[in-house]
């Protein structure tokens, strides 16, 4: 079953991954804003893109979430329990190409605790299960140190590093077995 990666969605023990839809009232679009200016704080956007630095008030949170939305799947990582928003995964496939473009990130306060480990392994598990994609590409920053043992860890390969100088990371679902589970 091929299944659009819009379409993605699926839960480990701890977490949450879909899609979202912005809260239809006032307070609680404002409430999400506000967490999302925290969320992306100056250490955790520090290697990437100039579009997610500065980010520091409710409207260019909004205007960045727009951005993602428009550009890429976009999946809020929230903790099941609390329902807390902890990171997000965005994925980027260019039309009729069997590959997509792989990135996340997670707030500061939820570093070090297996939850980068534990979304990577949901959404490998979901492509393999949908066979959205043939191939899913990652780049790390050279001195991100614990990306690039994530990413290995999970089965990617490193690959040739791209012309902005990031390293670059390939998991292909053809030559990989789901990984077990969190």
């Amino acid at each position: 079953m091929n299944t659009s990666l819009a379409h993605c969605a699926f839960e480990t023990s701890r977490l949450s991954v879909a899609p979202i839809a912005l809260p239809a009232s006032r307070s609680a679009r404002d409430d999400f804003f506000d967490r999302l200016v925290t969320l992306l704080s100056s250490a955790v956007v520090a290697e990437l893109p100039p579009y997610f630095q500065g980010i520091k008030t409710q409207e260019q949170a909004q205007i960045w979430f727009e951005r993602m939305q428009q550009d890429s799947v976009l999946l809020p990582i929230h903790d099941q329990s609390a329902r807390t928003l902890l990171g997000f995964v965005f994925l980027y496939q260019q039309p009729n190409s069997d590959t997509a473009h792989l990135g996340y990130l997670l707030g500061e306060a939820h570093w070090g605790q297996g939850l980068g480990k534990e979304s990577l392994r949901g959404l490998l598990a979901w492509c393999h299960r949908h066979q959205a994609v043939n191939e899913l590409v990652a780049g790390v920053a050279p001195d991100n140190v614990a990306s690039r043992r994530l990413l290995t860890g999970l089965g990617f390969r490193q690959a040739a590093p791209t012309a902005e100088g990031m390293l670059s990371f390939v998991y292909e679902l053809g030559q990989s077995r789901a990984p077990s589970s969190p």
